[in-house]
């Protein structure tokens, strides 16, 4: 695939109007890290179904691994740890832990999902509830 195909993806994944987005790491850093082959083809990925695979799940972790300079290291947490071991690191520097990331790669997919079906006359997409959100009667709905 080619970038063009994965920016869907990267937009959603990186962050916009309805997915947070990474402090510090903005949409160059993505874009540059999804010329590379492995995380050009995760991006493409994001949002082909509405329910992300846990194999996406993994690669979009390694690529937000990658995001905060660690290629080599797949586990978010271990790159949390390891930047939080760094003297002077700003907690806010910190990518999400695992069980955060994992949620906001359900929204970032579930998201990219209605745009790459966005021409579809009458989409019958399930709900966001239990793809990163909740739902309360009070608030509506809110991020899980």
């Amino acid at each position: 695939g080619s970038v063009s195909d994965a920016l869907i993806g990267l937009h959603a994944l990186t962050g916009c109007d309805s997915v947070s987005s990474f402090h510090g790491k903005g949409k160059k850093s993505g874009f540059n890290l999804a010329k590379i082959p492995r995380y050009c083809e995760t991006m493409t990925e994001l949002g082909t179904s509405f329910l992300p695979t846990d194999n996406l799940i993994r690669k979009c972790e390694a690529f937000v691994c990658a995001l905060y300079g660690d290629r080599d290291i797949t586990d978010v947490n271990e790159v949390r740890y390891r930047l939080f071991c760094k003297k002077g690191k700003n907690s806010s520097a910190l990518p999400p832990c695992q069980d955060c990331l994992t949620l906001h790669i359900q929204r970032a997919n579930y998201q990219a999902a209605i745009w790459k079906n966005s021409l579809v006359a009458r989409l019958d997409y399930p709900s966001p509830v239990g793809k990163g959100w909740l739902f309360s009667g009070e608030e509506g709905l809110t991020v899980e």
